[in-house]
């Protein structure tokens, strides 16, 4: 888990490991208390079919680090990403 140091981490497992932990959720279970995570799908498709072009002057960034973070995050959202669709000039992108 992201953001979970060794300590926190074994705090968690001191406790699921101590009895009454144990014992309080098998009662909750019992009293019908669903303790499975329940993964939901989600589909998110806002960069399906965009070009992302780059012009002019970033003032933060350079064009390189602009488009990791773009490329990052269209990774993120498991969208397929194509370089050739990523502009890093003032010239037309071509598709």
């Amino acid at each position: 888990m992201n953001d979970i140091g060794e300590v926190m981490a074994n705090s968690i497992v001191e406790f699921f490991a101590q009895e009454q932990t144990k014992d309080l959720l098998k009662r909750l279970e019992d009293a019908g208390i669903n303790t499975k995570a329940i993964e939901e799908e989600t589909t998110d498709n806002r960069f399906d079919g965009k070009i992302f072009v780059l012009t002019g002057s970033l003032e933060n960034y350079t064009r390189k680090e602009a488009g990791d973070l773009i490329e990052n995050l269209v990774e993120k959202h498991q969208v397929p990403f194509q370089k050739n669709k990523l502009c890093f000039s003032r010239r037309r992108c071509r598709k």
